[in-house]
């Protein structure tokens, strides 16, 4: 494909100028609730201004603006993501994700490669085709409804029902690592003070990051060398990746996938929702209750595995503030993500604060 679409900016996202005018009426007025439009960040208000910007392109006599993109690949909406764009055409159901010119050619492998392997999973989005060459792929497009940010909830709930079958069926789906914790938490380390000399962030930030990991990793040391297991994870498995649907939840976004430690997902959908603040409970007691839930079930897949799981909690909650940080630090740095960061700390600490209360430390 070559990059010959080209794309303008409307209201935070992008639109092809080479769309028909009656398809983009039909997909943004008639068919907006069915494509959940407003998950998407579009709303009925925002469509005159969306037309009038595409007749003002195509009727000017320059070929183009600084701030429009050309990309290979053709649908009615784009929105810019990690890395790159995701490209929505309505028509066919398709995400194509195109990525950067500057992106490391290792990390759209490593991405592709994620999502090749996501797509074995019967809730996530199918892959459809790669062309590794030119640094895109096509995804399957889901339609579905995503919960607000600022509702409240009820993530015990939520999980036992519609999260802990997907927690399974992503353990179970892939070979089950185990390496040694001293050997593993060396590896983190490096990784993570590697990302802190490449960012971006401030001296303070910088040295805050420093000393949690420090402090993290001293916790995790105090125990022997026990073996930890990593299984394929999310990586950002939460609400703000879930599409609710009448059969179910989809989990979009899996460009972060990989082996990690095996609470990695659990950990992180609960303290997203302290991160948001959807709930009112400190989750302790719910999370306890579904590393249990998860143990039980796996006791039948592998009887050890379910074992180390319950023994060893704190040091996968502490090996999960170390992963986490590794993925935030590896997107791009900007404010916003720069916040996203000093959250996540805070988030951490608090949770850290409440288990010494609730154990009388």
């Amino acid at each position: 494909m070559l990059p010959d679409y080209p794309y303008i900016p409307v209201a935070g996202k992008y639109f092809c100028t080479q769309s028909s005018f009656a398809s983009l009426v039909w997909t943004l007025l008639i068919k907006a609730k069915h494509f959940h439009l407003n998950s998407l960040g579009i709303n009925r208000r925002q469509v005159p201004a969306i037309l009038k910007s595409i007749i003002r392109y195509r009727y000017r006599t320059a070929a183009g603006t600084a701030d429009t993109l050309q990309l290979p690949a053709f649908g009615q909406l784009c929105i810019r993501v990690h890395r790159g764009h995701k490209v929505i055409n309505f028509s066919t159901l398709t995400a194509t994700k195109v990525f950067d010119p500057g992106t490391a050619a290792s990390a759209a492998s490593n991405e592709i490669n994620a999502i090749r392997e996501a797509a074995s999973l019967d809730f996530a989005p199918g892959l459809i085709e790669v062309d590794p060459q030119n640094h895109w792929y096509t995804e399957k497009f889901i339609p579905g409804d995503r919960s607000l940010k600022t509702e409240q909830s009820d993530p015990a709930s939520i999980y036992k029902n519609k999260i802990a079958d997907h927690l399974y069926q992503m353990i179970s789906s892939k070979p089950v690592l185990t390496r040694g914790l001293v050997e593993y938490l060396r590896e983190l380390r490096a990784l993570l003070f590697q990302q802190l000399i490449r960012s971006q962030l401030d001296d303070e930030l910088t040295t805050r990051i420093q000393g949690f990991i420090q402090t993290t990793a001293a916790r995790l040391e105090r125990n022997e060398d026990i073996a930890i297991y990593l299984a394929f994870t999310h990586g950002d498995f939460s609400f703000v990746n879930f599409l609710y649907m009448d059969d179910g939840i989809a989990v979009i976004d899996w460009e972060s996938a990989k082996q990690r430690s095996i609470l990695q997902d659990l950990y992180n959908y609960f303290l997203t929702e302290l991160y948001y603040r959807r709930t009112r409970s400190n989750l302790l007691c719910e999370i306890d209750d579904a590393i249990s839930m998860l143990s039980t079930r796996l006791a039948s897949f592998n009887p050890e595995l379910s074992r180390n799981m319950k023994e060893f909690k704190d040091a996968y909650r502490w090996l999960y503030y170390l992963e986490r940080m590794h993925t935030l630090l590896d997107r791009e740095t900007s404010t916003a993500q720069t916040n996203v960061i000093k959250q996540s700390l805070d988030v951490f600490e608090k949770h850290e604060s409440s288990l010494s209360g609730h154990n009388g430390e």
